[in-house]
């Protein structure tokens, strides 16, 4: 039964176009933490459907995962322009929430309540996604970063 389903999984690979399948890759390798490969292949993914009106919905869901990606690496500004991309093309809840969580955690508070705002958030809504965020324990960047790596340094060699 297992080489079945392992023979029935590689004809269905084979099966699917070109995007489908670069963006399964990219799924793959993000559930791996491999992000900057998963970005290639998600790229990869656009560039075969450019341009092609019919899969608008397949490239949001593109682009949201290239958000999702971005964020994971902490480029909360280039992740905050591919959510955007993704609400352009197929404007939902989920996508929405992306791009103003992307949004508050690269340029704050007022942007995200002015996003919001464009988006059509109403001020309930806003408190309660406020209300999440400040859940949240956003950490401090240290004062002098080449200090605290030297220190984290110091703390990794004394304890191998």
């Amino acid at each position: 039964p297992e080489l079945k389903k392992a023979v029935d999984n590689v004809h269905r690979y084979f099966g699917m176009s070109d995007h489908d399948r670069a963006k399964k890759r990219g799924d793959t390798l993000f559930r791996h933490m491999q992000y900057d490969n998963a970005l290639a292949a998600y790229r990869s993914a656009l560039e075969l459907t450019a341009g092609n009106k019919y899969l608008s919905g397949f490239r949001s869901d593109v682009y949201y995962n290239c958000g999702c990606a971005e964020a994971a690496q902490f480029k909360t500004g280039r992740a905050a322009d591919d959510f955007r991309r993704a609400v352009k093309l197929e404007d939902t809840k989920e996508k929405r929430l992306g791009y103003l969580s992307a949004v508050y955690l690269d340029k704050g508070k007022e942007s995200f309540i002015e996003e919001a705002q464009k988006l059509g958030f109403t001020e309930e809504d806003m408190q309660e996604i406020l209300i999440d965020y400040k859940m949240l324990e956003l950490p401090t960047p240290p004062d002098d970063p080449d200090e605290c790596l030297m220190t984290w340094i110091k703390e990794y060699k004394r304890s191998g």
